[in-house]
């Protein structure tokens, strides 16, 4: 799948990565859920994530992908 994602630390590192697709069965109780979406966009903190003001890595990786839910 693509994914919008960082190097944490690094300024202007946002790059268009190829991820693999999650597994339902990587998430603990069976509570995991994939999503489509519909629309995509940005804010403020977009602008932290981008200029390496916001975020790390999770343990064993070296960019973080960040994504924000709305549903009506």
């Amino acid at each position: 799948m693509k994914a919008i994602a960082v190097f944490p630390g690094k300024p202007n590192s946002s790059h268009l990565a190829e991820l693999p697709m999650p597994s339902l069965d990587e998430v603990p109780n069976g509570r995991g859920v994939l999503v489509k979406f519909l629309s995509r966009g940005v804010d403020g903190t977009d602008k932290e994530i981008i200029a390496a003001e916001y975020g790390a890595p999770p343990p064993g990786y070296d960019f973080k992908a960040y994504c924000e839910i709305a549903e009506r």
